[in-house]
């Protein structure tokens, strides 16, 4: 693959469903609440724990980050971490040898910066609305180039293997 143009984007992957036995434990242990310091205690896969995405989508699980080539459609790079692993800092992990990168605003951080500068590559990341810098022309451009693989992204179903 020729790496010109990638996509890079996270998604969840769900471990649990319901975690009312491990909750049950955790109260019978005279624990208050069950997040991601103590899930591990009672948790069957220890390398799930709890995430957020856009302050209001939670679950319990994994996240995969996958880097895909714009002109091919081909899956270049899958990482799986945490839940709770930042989609930025996930970047290190997917980012492609050479070329341009598209992510969306969860990318727009020193973290994604430092891990696209380190290869020489080219971030065209959305900005979030507060940032000095955001040229919403360009955003709606970039979100243009992005979208037929925004739309099914969500629905790849991938195994992992844990990364730290």
């Amino acid at each position: 693959m020729s790496e010109v143009f990638t996509f890079v984007d996270a998604s969840h992957l769900i471990s649990k469903a319901s975690l009312w036995e491990e909750r049950d434990k955790a109260i019978k242990e005279k624990y208050d609440k069950l997040n991601n310091e103590i899930l591990p205690k009672f948790a069957k896969d220890k390398d799930a724990n709890f995430g957020c995405k856009g302050g209001n989508k939670f679950w319990y699980g994994l996240k995969k980050h996958i880097s895909v080539d714009m002109q091919s459609g081909m899956i270049n790079k899958v990482a799986i971490t945490p839940a709770s692993f930042i989609d930025s800092k996930g970047m290190k992990h997917v980012v492609p040898s050479s070329g341009a990168v598209y992510a969306d605003k969860g990318y727009c951080d020193k973290n994604a910066k430092l891990a696209t500068a380190k290869r020489g590559i080219h971030l065209a990341a959305v900005k979030k609305s507060n940032m000095k810098d955001k040229n919403k022309d360009l955003d709606k451009f970039y979100t243009k180039l992005r979208a037929p693989y925004e739309r099914v992204f969500s629905k790849i179903i991938i195994g992992y293997a844990m990364l730290e």
